[in-house]
């Protein structure tokens, strides 16, 4: 785990989802293409649940969507990431679309 998405890791378990997604762009802009989607996958993640803290449940779906497509063809952990976590927490927020948003995912594997 790069010290980068370490820190995007401790931001997002903090609740400070706006930094951890700009750590994680910080990473994802010299990603090799292999990553890019993985990265991609997890700010989408990450703005999904700050939509969902501050009420904006369309911007959460939209997110949560774009995420599913970007985390599909990565493992149930990728680079200590909980990429099954990521995608549960992408579908509870499709499916809960105008009501209260679930609890943010543990993103950590462990």
């Amino acid at each position: 785990m790069t010290p980068t998405l370490a820190e995007g890791l401790t931001l997002f378990e903090e609740g400070k989802y706006f930094l951890a997604h700009e750590i994680w762009e910080e990473e994802w802009v010299d990603a090799p293409a292999d990553e890019r989607d993985f990265l991609q996958g997890i700010i989408h993640v990450t703005i999904a649940m700050h939509h969902a803290s501050s009420g904006n449940a369309r911007g959460s779906v939209m997110q949560a969507r774009k995420a599913l497509k970007r985390l599909e063809s990565y493992p149930p952990v990728h680079r200590s990431v909980s990429v099954d976590n990521a995608r549960r927490f992408a579908h509870s927020i499709i499916e809960m679309e105008g009501k209260a948003p679930p609890p943010a995912p543990r993103l950590r594997a462990t």
